[in-house]
C-alpha cells in the first residue's frame, strides 16, 4: 500500500510540472510576441540608420531607406516573433509544418515588398543624377508599371511556394484575360493616350491648359485619367483618350503674352485727330516698359486697321514682358486706362454704334 501511494504522489507531481511548464512556456511566448510589438518600430529604425551610414553617398539615403524598409522590417519583427512564439508553444505537427510554409512564402512576399517599395525611391535617384530628360509624369507611369509588374510576379511566386502549378494557373487565366481586354478597351485607349502626351510634352503637373470642355492647372496625370482643378477650385477628371484626342492650349508653355485689341474711334473725329491718337498710343506702347523691345516678340503695331459702325478702328498689337496671369493683367489693366485717356483727350471719345431712324410724312 505505501509504494501505490508514493507511485501515485509521484504521477501527480510529474502532471503539475508539465503544466508549469506549460505555463512557462505560454508566458514566454506572450513575453516574445510583446517584446516583437514594441521593439518593431526601434529595430526598423535602428537598421536603417545602420544602411545610411553604410551608403553615405547617397543624397538623401536615410529618408529613402525609411521609404523601403520601416515597413519590411516592423512586419518582418511580428512575424518572427509569433513564429518563435509558436516553436516555444510546440504546436502539433500539422501546425508546425503550415508555419514553415507560411515562413518559406512570407520570404518570398518580403522580397517583392522591399524591392516593390524600393521602386519609387531608386526612380527617384536615378532621375536626379540622370540628365533630367524624364519628367516627373513619365517617371511616375514606369514606376506604376514596374510595381505593378511587381506585384503579379511575386503572386505567382507565392502560389508556386505552395505547390500550386503556376503554368496550368497562367492558361487559365489566358481566356479570362481576353475578355477581360475586350471589356477594358476604354482603360488600354486611355493608357496608350498617356503614352502618346508623355512622348509629345503636350503638359505636365502645374500647368495651365486649355481644351475644349475645361480650362485650370493640372494637379495630377494618372494613367488613365488627367485631374484638372479649375480656377473656381472644382476638380475635374478627364479620361486621357479625350485629352488626347483633343486641342490643348498649355499657357505655361508661353515665353510672352500677347496682346491684340481693337479699339473703335468715333467717326466724327477729324483725320487730323485720328493721326495724333495713333502717333501718341504708339510712342505710349513702345515705350512702355512692361512691353517687350527686342528679341523674337518685339513686335509693336499700332495703326488704324478698319472702318467700324460709326467709328474707325485703332488696332493695337503688342507682346508684355510677364507670362504670369495676374502681373499680365494688371499691364493691361494700366495700358487700357492710359490708352483711354488718349483717345478721349485728342479726339470725340469712343465710337458707339447708333441707328438712324428717318420718318416720312405721308
Amino acid at each position: 500500500m505505501p509504494d501505490i501511494l508514493e507511485f501515485e504522489i509521484s504521477e501527480e507531481n510529474e502532471a503539475s510540472f508539465f503544466e508549469l511548464q506549460r505555463a512557462i512556456r505560454v508566458l514566454i511566448a506572450i513575453g516574445i510576441v510583446a517584446a516583437s510589438i514594441l521593439l518593431r518600430r526601434y529595430a526598423a529604425i535602428a537598421i536603417t540608420n545602420i544602411l545610411a551610414v553604410a551608403f553615405f553617398f547617397l543624397t538623401d539615403a536615410k529618408k529613402h531607406l525609411e521609404d523601403i524598409l520601416s515597413g519590411p522590417i516592423e512586419f518582418s519583427c511580428l512575424f518572427v516573433g509569433v513564429y518563435v512564439a509558436g516553436t516555444i508553444l510546440q504546436l502539433p505537427d500539422e501546425l508546425q509544418i503550415f508555419f514553415r510554409s507560411v515562413l518559406f512564402s512570407f520570404l518570398d512576399v518580403l522580397i517583392f515588398w522591399i524591392l516593390y517599395r524600393a521602386v519609387a525611391p531608386v526612380s527617384i535617384i536615378v532621375q536626379k543624377t540622370g540628365t533630367g530628360q524624364v519628367t516627373d509624369e513619365i517617371r511616375q507611369v514606369i514606376v506604376d508599371l514596374i510595381e505593378l509588374g511587381m506585384i503579379i510576379f511575386g503572386f505567382l511566386t507565392m502560389l508556386q511556394a505552395w505547390g500550386i502549378n503556376v503554368s496550368a494557373f497562367l492558361a487559365g487565366l489566358g481566356l479570362v484575360g481576353m475578355a477581360v481586354a475586350l471589356a477594358a478597351q476604354d482603360t488600354l485607349r486611355n493608357l496608350l493616350a498617356s503614352v502618346e502626351m508623355f512622348a509629345d510634352g503636350s503638359f505636365k503637373k502645374k500647368d495651365w491648359i486649355k481644351t475644349p470642355s475645361v480650362e485650370g492647372i493640372v494637379e495630377k496625370i494618372s494613367l488613365r485619367t488627367t485631374l484638372i482643378r479649375k480656377f473656381d477650385s472644382s476638380t475635374v477628371v478627364i479620361p486621357n483618350a479625350n485629352l488626347a484626342n483633343g486641342p490643348i492650349t498649355n499657357f505655361s508653355n508661353c515665353e510672352r503674352r500677347r496682346v491684340s485689341w481693337s479699339l473703335p474711334i468715333s467717326g466724327g473725329a477729324t483725320p487730323d485727330q485720328y493721326l495724333t491718337v495713333q502717333k501718341k498710343v504708339d510712342h505710349y506702347v513702345r515705350n512702355h516698359k512692361d512691353v517687350v523691345h527686342e528679341g523674337k516678340f518685339n513686335t509693336v503695331i499700332v495703326a488704324l486697321d478698319e472702318f467700324g459702325e460709326n467709328c474707325i478702328n485703332l488696332f493695337i498689337y503688342y507682346y508684355t514682358v510677364t507670362k504670369d496671369w495676374l502681373p499680365y493683367m494688371r499691364v493691361k489693366q494700366e495700358m487700357l486706362l492710359e490708352i483711354k485717356t488718349i483717345i478721349e483727350t485728342e479726339s470725340k471719345g469712343f465710337g458707339v454704334p447708333t441707328l438712324d431712324v428717318r420718318m416720312h410724312k405721308i
